[in-house]
């Protein structure tokens, strides 16, 4: 393969990367949205034509966006991993390219730092997904625990399931990363 070509897939990754970071703070927005909405009567005014709880009515909001924002970020993550294993795989003859390089340089750390340390730009990212899921978890426990008995569970639990989705690009992306490491050590 030509190594021009190596110029297309790095502009896929920096549009991936740059949606990841994007949608963090699209996410972050959109969640003080959904608060605000609650504190100015919004959501009381649309449960009640809803014939829902306010309650029953933000938390699915917050699991939508939750998932929604899992579902985006998850995504991105896979396809730069892709991206990048496919340079590691089809350019390994082209050690001189400066985008090989790269790859195997940002997937192991050098003398000096530990791998925990040498991937630290990378935690904002896993922390906010930690939350994220972490905030799903709340969210869930307060519909089977603090919701009326005539708001609908289906909702939520289609919500909840969806939540599988993310959770499969995540392994998957830790599968490629296994994956790339005989190429990265050569």
């Amino acid at each position: 393969m030509k190594t021009e070509n190596l110029q297309s897939i790095k502009g896929e990754i920096l549009f991936f990367m740059e949606k990841v970071f994007q949608f963090s703070f699209v996410y972050i927005g959109a969640l003080f949205a959904v608060l605000a909405s609650s504190k100015l009567e919004i959501g009381e005014a649309l449960a009640e034509k809803l014939t829902v709880s306010s309650l029953y009515l933000g938390l699915n909001a917050f699991l939508l966006l939750n998932l929604v924002y899992l579902v985006l970020s998850c995504s991105c993550l896979f396809a730069i991993l892709k991206r990048g294993h496919f340079i590691l795989v089809h350019y390994r003859s082209a050690t001189d390219e400066p985008l090989v390089r790269w790859e195997k340089y940002a997937r192991k750390s050098p003398v000096g730092f530990r791998k925990i340390t040498w991937n630290i730009d990378n935690y904002y990212v896993v922390l906010l997904l930690v939350l994220v899921f972490i905030g799903s978890g709340a969210a869930l426990c307060l519909f089977w625990n603090d919701l009326g008995k005539d708001d609908p569970r289906l909702l939520p639990a289609i919500l909840l399931v969806s939540h599988l989705i993310p959770v499969w690009a995540l392994c998957s992306s830790i599968k490629l990363l296994h994956l790339a490491k005989p190429y990265v050590s050569r």
